[in-house]
């Protein structure tokens, strides 16, 4: 008798099972938090809130991109390098004299 029932319960396991839905929607996308303000920045190049340059930094020894303000890369874990003087720290374009903001990117100098 209990070898009855355990076969008819697995029977309805496996028929339940063939008939589920495990997944059924869209995989939602990341949100993104600004670094500056601390807030949900949307999916631009500068954050809704603040305006903060929301670009992301390449490491020179792999060329995998890093968020702002880390000192070594998340991929390959080597020191994130400054920019040389007069270039953009983001970016690396070269500044013009006297400029707040880079040309290319929109960091704040």
């Amino acid at each position: 008798m209990a070898k009855a029932r355990a076969e008819a319960m697995r029977r309805n396991i496996d028929r339940k099972a063939e008939n589920a839905v495990v997944w059924d929607d869209k995989i939602e996308s990341k949100t993104t938090v600004c670094p500056v303000c601390g807030k949900p920045s949307g999916t631009g190049k500068f954050c809704n809130n603040c305006g903060a340059s929301m670009s992301r930094n390449r490491c020179q020894t792999c060329g995998e991109e890093n968020a702002q303000g880390v000192k070594f890369c998340n991929n390959c874990g080597s020191p994130m390098k400054a920019a040389a003087p007069g270039r953009c720290a983001n970016c690396g374009t070269e500044l013009t004299p006297g400029s707040k903001f880079c040309n290319e990117c929109g960091e704040r100098i």
